[in-house]
């Protein structure tokens, strides 16, 4: 293999170090920590590896971190452990919301990186020159929010780039930040934030940044208390010079007014409205010390503000709370700098001034000075969360721990009804108060979460003060244990009973002030949380397990697979966490795991693998009989003007004429889809075929049709076969009939394994995506019954959809074999590692570690690992979409190398195998060529071949190159190189080669690997090993001489 070089990140901290840091002497035997104090020049230090790291990140896209990033923190925690904070600019303008956090270890070494940054801006940046003026901007916000801005402050104005889920243009638009501050003086007090389009003046996304949260209290919520007070004169007020706090009635006044609340002998007794700021002071009083105290925290903005007033006679800037807000206001707010509480109205509140309502609208004010959360989708949901959940540790601080503890505004809410409350950590599903926003409310798994996709404009902010119920679950089960309704325990990581408040709740403060960013979302949340645990107590340790599997119950990422606690998989007293290391394991100690199908002994000796039920697959056997007649529910309506789709396995084992499906009976057939005489058909009553194709028999293969507006498409193993054209019978209430139909005797012979019905047309990709089922039907949507046929006895198939639509068989066996191999089933390349279908990068990140390089790689040794056996590139979107790299084989790549970074390449030198990939038929394939012959000068080529389809199978790259329409030039990122690459569909010449690495790509043949996880596969690899000794050397330089190093494969 040829050598390169590059400036790894032992190189960076080292060429950082010795740039003229010197953070002491003398030698260790261990790695000597850079970071401990966090003094200037230890901070500086974080800064310089911090952008080293980021630049190198850039690279690829020709950016550097100092023209894209501007810093907005640098510190050290109590680990000694560096983070730098940086936020994203685009030409001069922010990028709004869009964040990174590099983590680095006592060490200097990376721990993890937070991203939201936001890589279609780099990559395509758009112009920050706009066509609207500010005032414009101004004028067009006030309007459309329709209010006066009042004796309130002038709005603020800010240019930057919005490119975020809600905004109501999909790509990346410059456009200004208005805020108006309609708050004081207001009855309804609001703080409207309005983007508008710098270019066609449109509204692109709306929010109030007012932290609200409907909470209560009662002035005799503590009782008799203590607090400390301010004296002067012979005369006491709520002050607090030593917390800087000032606590003063609005006096039902919404202007921002403050009176003083006094008393002459330093007994407060009032016992009229007033009363109810006793309670706040006491409870602004206890929140401040529960920071303290807990979290080495000094108030709101950790520096014993934010100021809004002085403590009454002194000159002492204090943080203020302002009770009394309004008159009848039913409301709680947070407001920079301070917060103010309504008395409440209409029975529907009592003073919201309890422990735990103060503590939460303070803790908005933490939120804001730390990840500055928007107040609106997931983000708001997350913030919303934190804020219930320190409002609760505030009160649990106070009180003890009791029943009331996870629970939220129980004593102010509905006064003169007992046992209710605003909010449940338990079972969020328990709230019944406020406006319902689903049928789950609160929700407490993601998948309930309201997304507002029905409500224009959504509702709640996108269900802010609803979706939180999914985080609280999540931090109740870390600190309490349980389960989870849709499944799941606490029990199955070792705590039955969580890991205790107390710790659950330092995770969730370090997450909050050191990894999360303004934009988190739940999946960040999750990861932050996660992070914090690991630093904290240290990676696989019981509260690491703890919080990765709360966050998958809730349906965040994937719960802690059960598997790994199988003996096998322990490490001394450690799970091994890597899914695939403990596949390799069991199926090393158990080999009747490895089979083609599960097996009894199996089942018995590992009970689940790695989140997967290991289980016998079972399939239905059918003889042609009538015996065979599966009846289903007639409700099931199928009309012309429908659109379904119909998705099976089946292995038929006889050419007679036979009825795979069939919607209606002898008289009233409305269609039927059919096998006869080596051939698959959708037909109608009456001999009218609509669509057919040949197909062998006696081997497995995954059938699909699709119906929809009046065309049939007819698809084997995700290949379409063959469209025709005809409508189908009328919709009646008759059976959908799975074998045969009734009174005849031409049902399946053979076997049939899962059977989805669809209520709609099921597209080319997901239609391949269930063929090779890396895509569960739910994941598709629109399912209208699903049949596992896994019952392996009785007389009834569930229907795995919930839909109720179970089936009814006559007599039917049961064969002990799937319709498709179960997973772990092909090892590839003959380690004994099984092959495992991940949908996107969440199923990734969940198991497997993070590298070094901040990628996450599937290799069954780990990222440290010395034999590259197979790994990907996370380089998808959350939801799988985006780019991903192929699986990539070989046995002699030493990625521990210094300076390896981008793994994702493979070495010229092993041709026999260049590329894996289990990917959809229909598709976007990309080569790529990189040669990096000096440090810096990376010399790139990329190019697309679109709408890839089965057809590729045999051809070579120079065959695909020169077809007409499939071969798209996409220009170098590097703006010295001048070449082209088949330009005109020709092989050209390329730089200094002699010839191009691509002129022998005749050679390059795509095979196909039908067999590879049983999911249609293909390869680029050389049909000659000698291949690569016949490509030309670059040019001797700098003493070294190279080939072109790498090229790569990547699809989409």
């Amino acid at each position: 293999m040829k050598r390169r070089r590059t400036l790894g990140f032992g190189s960076i901290l080292l060429s950082v170090l010795a740039a003229g840091t010197l953070l002491g002497g003398g030698c260790s035997s261990g790695p000597a920590p850079v970071f401990t104090a966090g003094g200037p020049e230890e901070l500086r230090l974080a800064e310089e590896i911090a952008f080293t790291i980021l630049d190198e990140e850039l690279a690829k896209d020709g950016r550097s971190a100092r023209e894209t990033f501007q810093i907005t923190k640098v510190f050290v925690d109590d680990l000694s452990m560096a983070h730098t904070r940086v936020e994203q600019y685009e030409n001069g303008v922010p990028v709004f919301g869009r964040e990174a956090i590099v983590h680095l270890n006592p060490d200097g070494t990376l721990f993890t990186i937070t991203d939201t940054i936001d890589r279609d801006v780099i990559r395509s940046p758009i112009s920050t020159t706009p066509i609207l003026s500010a005032d414009e901007a101004i004028a067009a916000a006030v309007a459309i929010t329709q209010g006066p801005t009042g004796s309130a402050p002038p709005p603020t104005v800010e240019l930057g780039i919005l490119d975020i889920a809600e905004s109501k243009r999909a790509e990346p638009r410059l456009a200004y930040r208005v805020e108006i501050d309609r708050f004081l003086d207001n009855p309804e007090p609001e703080v409207p934030v309005v983007f508008i389009d710098a270019e066609t003046g449109e509204e692109l996304l709306r929010f109030d940044s007012i932290n609200r949260a409907t909470s209560s209290a009662n002035t005799l919520y503590s009782g008799t208390v203590n607090f400390t007070t301010h004296a002067a004169a012979g005369v006491w007020y709520l002050g607090d010079t030593g917390r800087q706090l000032f606590t003063c009635t609005a006096a039902h006044n919404t202007d921002g007014s403050c009176k003083s609340i006094w008393s002459t002998n330093g007994s407060f007794t009032d016992t009229g409205k007033i009363r109810a700021a006793y309670d706040a002071h006491y409870a602004s009083e206890k929140t401040f010390d529960y920071f303290k105290n807990v979290h080495n925290r000094n108030g709101v903005d950790d520096n014993y503000g934010p100021d809004k007033t002085t403590v009454s006679h002194t000159n002492i800037g204090a943080f203020t709370v302002l009770p009394n807000w309004g008159y009848g206001f039913n409301v709680a707010l947070w407001k920079p700098p301070f917060a103010a509480f309504g008395d409440g109205y209409d029975g529907y509140f009592s003073p919201l001034v309890t422990i735990d309502s103060v503590a939460h609208e303070i803790t908005h004010g933490v939120v804001d000075y730390t990840a500055n959360l928007w107040p609106i989708s997931e983000y708001g949901a997350i913030d919303e969360s934190w804020a219930d959940v320190f409002g609760a540790m505030v009160e649990r601080s106070v009180y003890g721990e009791n029943a009331n503890t996870w629970t939220m505004l129980e004593q102010c809410i509905t006064p003169g009804k007992g046992g209710d409350a605003l909010r449940y950590f338990a079972n969020p599903h328990a709230a019944n108060f406020g406006q319902q926003l689903t049928a789950d409310d609160d929700p407490d798994h993601y998948t309930e979460r309201y997304t507002g996709a029905n409500d224009n404009p959504p509702k709640d902010a996108y269900g802010i003060h609803h979706n939180n119920g999914i985080a609280n679950k999540a931090f109740y089960l870390v600190a309490k244990g349980g389960d989870h309704h849709k499944g799941g325990t606490m029990a199955d990581v070792g705590v039955p009973n969580g890991i205790g408040a107390d710790k659950a709740a330092a995770i969730w403060y370090r997450a909050l002030t050191t990894y999360m960013v303004q934009t988190s979302k739940f999946w960040e949340a999750r990861e932050a949380t996660r992070n914090a645990a690991k630093a904290m107590f240290g990676e696989g340790s019981t509260e690491h397990l703890a919080v990765t599997h709360a966050w998958g119950l809730v349906g965040v990422g994937q719960q802690v697979p059960s598997a790994c606690s199988h003996s096998v998989c322990l490490e001394g007293d450690k799970l091994d966490l890597t899914c695939n290391s403990c596949t390799k394991k069991v199926c090393q100690t158990y080999p009747d795991c490895c089979n083609t199908q599960w097996t009894a002994a199996c089942v018995t000796a590992a009970q689940t693998l790695c989140g997967k039920q290991c289980t016998t697959c079972s399939s239905g056997l059918f003889n042609g009989a009538g015996a065979g007649v599966v009846n289903v529910a007639n409700d099931l309506q199928f009309g012309p003007s429908s659109s379904f789709t119909i998705s099976m396995f089946a292995k038929l084992t006889s050419t007679v004429g036979q009825h795979l499906l069939v919607k209606g009976d002898n008289n009233t057939q409305e269609w039927s889809f059919t096998y006869s005489n080596g051939q698959i058909g959708f037909n109608r009553q009456g001999a009218n075929v609509l669509a057919v194709y040949n197909t062998p028999i006696g081997e497995w293969h995954h059938y699909a049709a699709t119906y929809a507006n009046g065309v049939v498409k007819l698809y084997e193993d995700g290949t379409l076969k063959v469209t025709g054209n005809g409508t189908i019978g009328n919709s009646a209430n008759t059976p959908l009939v799975i074998g045969n139909y009734p009174s005849t005797a031409t049902g399946i012979v053979g076997e049939v394994d899962q059977i989805t019905i669809f209520g709609k047309e099921v597209g080319p990709s997901d239609i391949a995506s269930l063929a090779m089922r890396v895509k569960k039907p739910v994941a598709v949507g629109g399912v209208v019954a699903d049949w596992l046929f896994d019952e392996q006895a009785g007389t009834t198939v569930a229907d795995a959809s919930g839909k109720g639509h179970s089936m009814n068989l006559g007599t039917v066996a049961w064969s002990p074999t799937c319709g498709i191999a179960c997973p772990y089933t092909n090892d590839i390349n003959g380690d004994g590692t099984k092959c495992v279908a991940y949908a996107n990068c969440k199923e990734i990140k969940d198991a497997f570690p993070l590298a070094p390089d901040g990628k996450y790689y599937i290799d069954p040794d780990g990222p440290q690992g010395s034999a590259l056996t197979q790994f990907v590139l996370c380089n998808m979107t959350e939801d799988g979409g985006g780019w991903t790299l192929a699986f990539n084989h070989g046995t002699t790549f030493d990625k521990t190398a210094p300076g390896v970074r981008n793994i994702d390449c493979f070495a010229t030198s092993n041709c026999t195998s260049l590329a894996y990939s289990t990917v959809p038929i229909g598709f976007d394939l990309m080569l790529e060529v990189d040669d990096v012959p000096m440090i810096g000068n990376s010399q790139k080529m990329r190019s697309v071949i679109k709408g890839v389809n089965a057809q590729v199978i045999g051809k070579t790259l120079h065959d695909l190159a020169n077809t007409p329409g499939n071969w798209t030039l996409e220009q170098p990122n590097n703006s010295n190189v001048t070449h082209t690459f088949y330009s005109g569909y020709t092989c050209a010449s390329w730089v200094d080669y002699s010839n191009s690495i691509m002129c022998n790509t005749d050679q390059l043949v795509i095979n196909d690997l039908m067999n590879g996880c049983g999911k249609p596969s293909f390869v680029i690899g050389s049909s000659q090993t000698t291949q690569c000794a016949g490509w030309p050397e670059e040019p001797n330089q700098d003493g070294f001489n190279y080939y072109p190093d790498y090229f790569r494969v990547w699809v989409r």
